[in-house]
C-alpha cells in the first residue's frame, strides 16, 4: 500500500523522469508506449477511464510521469499470465478435445473485447524429457506416435492441468 502514498508517487515520478526516459531510444520509445497502452486496452478488466487517463498523459509528452504511473498501477494489480490469442495451427488440437481441457472440461478459449483469447497450452501425450523412472511407466502405455514432435502426440490443456502434467506426467492422465 506504500504506492498509494503521495510520496511514493512523487518520487517515482522523478526517477523515472530522471532515470528512465533520459535514456529511452528515442527511435523505439513509441513503440514501447503503444505496447504498454494494447496491454492495458486488452485486458478487460483495466477500467476505460484508467486506459484515458494514461493515454492523455502520454498525448502531453509527459513521458516520466507515463511510465512512473502505468508501473504503479501494474504493480497493484494481481500477477496474471497474459493472455494471448490462439494460434491458427492450434485448431485442430482445440477442435480433437471439443475447446474443452480434457481433465476438468474448462474452456480453452474465452471472448475478451470480441477477441478470443487461449486459455490453453499445448502439451506432449508422451513427454521427450521423461527420466528413467517414469520412462518404464510409460513403456507399458499405448504405443506412442512414430515422431514424438508431431501433432499426433500433442493435445491441448487449461494452463493448470499443462503445468500438472509438465511437471510430473503419469500414464493414467
Amino acid at each position: 500500500m506504500a504506492s498509494t502514498r503521495p510520496e511514493v508517487i512523487a518520487d517515482t515520478t522523478n526517477r523515472f523522469e530522471s532515470d528512465i526516459a533520459p535514456y529511452l531510444n528515442p527511435h523505439t520509445e513509441d513503440d514501447c508506449f503503444e505496447a504498454i497502452l494494447k496491454c492495458l486496452n486488452a485486458d478487460a478488466t483495466v477500467p476505460a477511464r484508467r486506459y484515458t487517463v494514461f493515454s492523455e498523459i502520454l498525448e502531453n509528452n509527459k513521458i516520466g510521469q507515463f511510465l512512473a504511473m502505468t508501473f504503479l498501477y501494474a504493480i497493484n494489480r494481481s500477477n496474471k499470465l497474459m493472455e494471448s490469442k490462439h494460434v491458427t495451427g492450434d485448431f485442430p488440437l482445440l477442435d480433437e478435445v471439443g475447446n474443452e481441457c480434457s481433465i476438468c472440461r474448462k474452456n480453452l478459449t474465452k471472448k475478451v473485447k470480441g477477441v478470443a483469447v487461449r486459455q490453453y497450452e499445448i502439451v506432449e501425450i508422451f513427454p521427450s524429457n521423461l527420466d528413467d523412472d517414469t520412462a518404464v511407466d510409460f513403456e507399458n502405455a499405448p504405443a506412442p506416435p512414430v515422431k514424438l514432435d508431431s501433432s499426433a502426440n500433442q493435445i491441448a490443456l487449461c494452463r493448470t492441468h499443462a503445468e500438472v502434467y509438465q511437471a510430473g506426467p503419469e500414464v493414467e492422465e
